[in-house]
């Protein structure tokens, strides 16, 4: 072995004792870490919440236990992992902990793991309810415990429904209203949008469309119905088509038409979601 090449095995050697105890303090392995410098920490039965230090705990995060529960009884699945939610206390913490993504648009992420969601400062930007947007990833944390890490992945690429459950289980009020939903949609789309999602259509549009779905399909098809649906995609999504006929008796085209004309002709009511078998 050459002196260069020993050299270099030890200033890598060095560097990955600096590296791994700050991936684990400061970095992608937060959320499992024993130590986090900067946080304090609320444990729960079922998981815990890391909070900047200093800082109230919006009392939201309180209720984690309840709402997971609540999530593996829609979703059919038993969260066997507990569950790390890191509320970032601002937006460097947050790309320190999930350097791949960008921008400060997102209000919060669940690692594909299930057991790790991120809530960004942008909720506390924009003023909402960390409730809801805690809500929404712990759907997406039960699902991804309930299947493999890249059927997982490939089921979120499904957006309408991996998007559209995620935001009618937490019951968001963030979006767009349902009345301004209903006067955008002879002009944004509602069939040819779920069929074929358009990225230039305004993502907070989308997400309504995706909920008001789900909502008419779980009305007039039933949970039991609904629940079959989205375990199929979790286990193989790449027959979405085949899984709607199958737990819906119709196509998934005939049944994107009879919603749009139910939303046109003012004939579609959203509900509230609420736990039930």
């Amino acid at each position: 072995m050459s002196p260069r090449f020993r050299t270099v095995l030890r200033w890598m050697g060095a560097a990955a004792l600096v590296a791994v105890p700050s991936a684990f303090a400061f970095g992608p392995l937060l959320p499992w870490s024993p130590v986090h410098p900067g946080y304090e920490e609320l444990r729960t039965g079922r998981g815990r919440v890391l909070y900047p230090s200093g800082t109230p705990l919006p009392a939201s995060f309180r209720d984690l236990d309840r709402m997971l529960a609540e999530a593996e009884q829609f979703h059919g699945y038993r969260a066997g992992s507990p569950v790390n939610v890191v509320l970032s206390g601002s937006w460097g913490a947050f790309r320190r902990s999930v350097p791949w993504i960008r921008g400060t648009g997102i209000g919060a992420v669940t690692l594909l793991t299930g057991d790790a969601v991120y809530i960004t400062p942008a909720v506390d930007g924009i003023k909402r309810d960390y409730g809801e947007f805690l809500r929404h990833e712990l759907s997406h944390a039960v699902l991804a415990q309930g299947g493999a890490i890249l059927s997982s992945y490939r089921f979120s690429k499904r957006f309408w429904a991996y998007e559209g459950v995620a935001v009618w289980f937490g019951r968001q009020q963030a979006y767009f209203s349902q009345e301004r939903f209903n006067a955008l949609a002879p002009q944004a789309g509602v069939a040819k949008l779920l069929l074929e999602d358009d990225g230039a259509v305004d993502i907070r549009y989308r997400y309504i469309l995706w909920r008001n779905f789900l909502d008419y399909i779980d009305q007039r098809r039933g949970r039991q119905s609904m629940r079959a649906f989205l375990q199929a995609l979790n286990r193989d999504s790449s027959q979405l088509e085949a899984e709607f006929q199958s737990a819906f008796e119709g196509s998934l085209a005939e049944t994107a038409a009879a919603f749009e004309t139910a939303v046109l002709a003012g004939d579609f009511e959203p509900r509230r979601w609420e736990a039930r078998p």
